[in-house]
Formats: structure tokens, sequence, C-alpha cells
């Protein structure tokens, strides 16, 4: 069981849990370089395919409950996905690795008691792997890959590589979905300063605005040339309100076009 035969180089687990490194074969990006979800899933899904050898792989996302609510592919087209249907919940096979939460060798699907067929149009898959992703301990997704290319059925050293690259494919679904957290507080925030900078100069300006005209229907029988007055300086406090609205709303365009 020589996992150098699958011309991946392996650096065994450093200490303070920093996990093996598993170089692409065709350079693209370490996983952890990948921020966004549905990147990170796609580009986990391809490379194990690639690294194992297999003619179909996918990586399944669970919910709480145990369901799949995310399953990327690999190895099936568009056109093919399509005609497959809706994705699988995470029944049969799929759902014994969800359930059990540990990886499964199977030379072949269909004599498997768990398997559950194929839905119509979905290509015949003979051997089978499965292992679960975790992170701290807790199962939040499946990599499944099927059809082990120049030999029967998926090996040991299969098994011991897909779990190795689940490890890091976990931190970086984590990763990921911090990544996601992160950018939904810092929206968050945005629009509290927004609140704050226009409660604090513009909306203010308003308010004094209003209070300037309070009185103005007394005043038009009494003092009706200060009535007008006020008036006349109520429209030009709005007309400069105005403009440092728009002035703002410029300032955030500005911003985001540097932030992008």
């Amino acid at each position: 069981r020589r996992i150098a035969e699958h011309h991946v180089h392996l650096v065994l687990p450093k200490p303070r849990g920093v996990v093996a490194t598993i170089p692409d074969p065709e350079g693209r990006p370490p996983l952890r370089e990948t921020l966004e979800l549905e990147p990170v899933l796609q580009l986990t899904v391809d490379r194990v395919r690639g690294l194992i050898g297999s003619r179909y792989a996918a990586l399944g996302l669970v919910d709480g409950s145990g369901v799949i609510d995310r399953f990327i592919t690999s190895g099936i087209s568009a056109e093919q996905r399509a005609r497959i249907g809706p994705p699988p919940h995470g029944r049969g096979l799929l759902g014994l690795i969800i359930r059990e939460s540990r990886a499964y060798r199977i030379a072949d699907i269909a004599s498997h008691p768990d398997s559950s067929g194929f839905p119509p149009n979905h290509p015949e898959m003979g051997s089978f792997l499965g292992v679960p992703i975790k992170v701290h301990g807790r199962a939040v997704g499946n990599l499944y890959l099927t059809d082990k290319l120049g030999a029967p059925a998926f090996s040991e050293a299969d098994r011991l590589l897909v779990g190795m690259f689940s490890l890091r494919a976990g931190i970086a679904i984590e990763n990921a979905r911090l990544h996601e957290q992160v950018k939904q507080l810092a929206v968050a925030d945005e629009r509290e300063r927004i609140a704050r900078d226009l409660h604090d100069g513009i909306i203010q300006g308003i308010y004094g605005v209003a209070l300037s005209l309070e009185d103005v229907p007394e005043l038009m029988t009494v003092d009706p040339d200060e009535a007008g007055l006020r008036v006349d300086r109520a429209i030009d406090s709005l007309n400069v309100a105005i403009r440092e609205i728009r002035n703002f709303i410029l300032g955030l365009r500005s911003e985001l076009l540097h932030g992008a």
C-alpha cells in the first residue's frame, strides 16, 4: 500500500495541528487560498478526482438534520446533471456515510445491501469510495468517488489519501463559511456606520429645519415677512441637505469601487 504510487507527495502533519499538505498536480492554488464557498467545493471535488484517479466524484454538504443541501459533482457535464434531475437527499449509500460518519470502500455499488439504485439518466457506476468531511469532530459533508480508473476497486491507499484530503477540505470549507459570516458582519457594520453618519449630520440638519418651521403658520398672521424669510432659509437648508446626500452617495460609490 504505497501512497507514492499515486504520484502525490504527502508531508506528514506538523505540530500544533497543522494539516498535511497535498500539492496539486496542476499547480492550482491551495484550498486555503480560496475563500468563496462554491469555488472551494468545486475545487475540492475536481482535485480529489484527479488525485485518486476516478471517473466521477462528488461532494455533498449536509444540513443540521443530515440531509444533503449542496451537491457538487465532477466528471458529469451540466447537461447530464440536468437530465438526471434534482440532487440526492442522502439516502442509500450516501445516507449510510452520513449516518455512520465513517469511510466506506465498496467494490460494486449495485451489490451492496444499502444501495438504492440510480435515477433515470444517471450513468452506471461500479466501485465506490466515500469519506466523511469533519470540522471540529462534526461531520459537515462527504466526499464520494466512483469508478476507479485502472483498477476494479479503490484501495486502502486511496482511502488514506482521501481521508487526508478531507481534513484539508474540511478546514477550507470552514474558512469559506467564516469568510461569508465576516462579510455579512462587515455589511451590517457598514449599514450602522451609514445610519450613524446620516443621523449625526444630514438628518440632524433636516430636524433643525423642521423646528424652524413650526411657528411659521402663526408668523404668517403676525409677521408675514419673517415667515417668508424662514421659509426661504428652510428651502436653502434643504437644498444643502440634498447636496450633502448626493455627495454622501457618491462617496459610498467611490468606496465600493475602491473596495472591489
